[in-house]
């Protein structure tokens, strides 16, 4: 891992990545996964820190993922990437492979935002673009710039897809607004704002009870 986090008053620093090409896949053998993170651990008011990817092809696969998240009071750091071509695929036991920011369950802070600018998205295998809340604070937004986004199949977790839910607790799940020329969705893949279990928590065997408001969707060409 790359990893900015805050575990107390101090808010993280800022976490820059400019390559040609990114890989980040698969997870340790006790399930944490590869990645980038910036997230406001449990006891810590600051706020996360921000980060930045800048690569011509952005690749993650078997759980791995970029992404934020709020254990506690802070504000969660916003995640811009931007890359020519992203590939999102599978899953891992514990988790989806892909983009995020997330409120755990009894946090009060806010999520980060979410901004991506592509050529072409494509998400496979039960990997997930998402800006959601389990918390009491607000979900982030997301904003997707992308000429071709490719939605396809899901996994025995979850399925494919881009994500606004208010999963449990009070706290309202994040917008999304989608700007692109094309936009397939294929064999149980999804975009979704809700604040009722989605398929990836009800394969889990886990009820929710949201009292937030979902987050809305808006797509544009």
């Amino acid at each position: 891992q790359l990893a900015s986090s805050t575990f107390g008053d101090g808010d993280a620093g800022m976490l820059n990545v400019d390559a040609n090409q990114i890989n980040l896949t698969g997870t340790s053998r006790d399930g944490i996964g590869s990645g980038l993170f910036s997230n406001v651990e449990f006891g810590a008011t600051g706020n996360g820190g921000q980060i930045n990817v800048d690569a011509a092809r952005l690749y993650i696969a078997d759980g791995a993922q970029i992404g934020g998240t709020t254990f506690y009071l802070g504000r969660g750091g916003s995640i811009n990437v931007k890359a020519n071509e992203i590939e999102l695929t599978g899953v891992s036991p514990n988790a989806p492979s892909g983009l995020f920011t997330a409120i755990a369950p009894g946090a009060e802070g806010s999520g980060g935002n979410l901004g991506i600018e592509t050529k072409n998205l494509q998400i496979s295998d039960g990997a997930q673009i998402a800006v959601s809340t389990a918390g009491i604070g607000d979900g982030g937004n997301l904003e997707l710039i992308a000429e071709d986004i490719e939605l396809i199949g899901s996994s025995e977790f979850s399925a494919s897809g881009i994500f606004g839910n208010a999963i449990i607790g009070m706290g309202d799940g994040g917008d999304l607004q989608i700007n692109t020329n094309n936009l397939t969705i294929l064999d149980r893949a999804t975009i979704i704002a809700s604040n009722f279990s989605s398929l990836s928590v009800r394969q889990l065997g886990q009820e929710t009870n949201a009292q937030g408001k979902a987050g809305s969707i808006e797509i544009n060409d």
